[in-house]
């Protein structure tokens, strides 16, 4: 499902004139329904190659072909309009902080990709709260705002947010 073959991201520091290396040489595969977990110290490139896979970052080196209904694509290499269509129906990227929009429930947010989908609105709130209650989120806490929550609470809406897809 993913092949990932000598990623390598590098971030120039144009106030210090220098190159700081990311990550290199990161090189994995992933088939479907497999998990891997990504581990080590602060500072040693665990969130850049995250955010290098979604394409937030542009991969100075190296492959990461992603095969898709229409074929592998190399998301180093895609255009930016190709990027966000797959990040719409394949990838998703759950960042270890959430920033929700005020005055929107854990629910809202949670069914919103569905509602993009198309998706009835009852069926992606069921969906939704099914998900979320899975993760460990109270059911209490369903139709409040994520501003209010733990650090922790919130890692639950963004994973049940990533995860909503089929």
């Amino acid at each position: 499902m993913l092949q990932v073959v000598n990623l390598e991201k590098r971030f120039f520091l144009h106030r210090l004139g220098r190159e700081v290396l990311a990550f290199q040489q990161v090189s994995f595969s992933l088939q479907a329904g497999e998990f891997l977990l990504l581990e080590g110290p602060n500072g040693s490139g665990k969130s850049s190659l995250l955010r290098t896979l979604y394409r937030s970052y542009w991969p100075t080196a190296g492959q990461a072909l992603l095969q898709t209904p229409l074929g592998t694509v190399d998301l180093a290499r895609l255009g930016d309009r190709e990027v966000l269509a797959i990040r719409r129906e394949r990838i998703g990227y759950v960042s270890q902080f959430l920033d929700p929009r005020p005055r929107t429930t854990a629910l809202e947010l949670v069914a919103e990709p569905l509602l993009w989908q198309g998706v009835a609105e009852n069926q992606a709130r069921h969906r939704a709260a099914e998900l979320l209650l899975e993760l460990g989120l109270k059911p209490e806490l369903l139709e409040t705002f994520p501003t209010s929550f733990s650090g922790g609470e919130k890692q639950k809406v963004n994973l049940a947010r990533s995860l909503i897809h089929p």
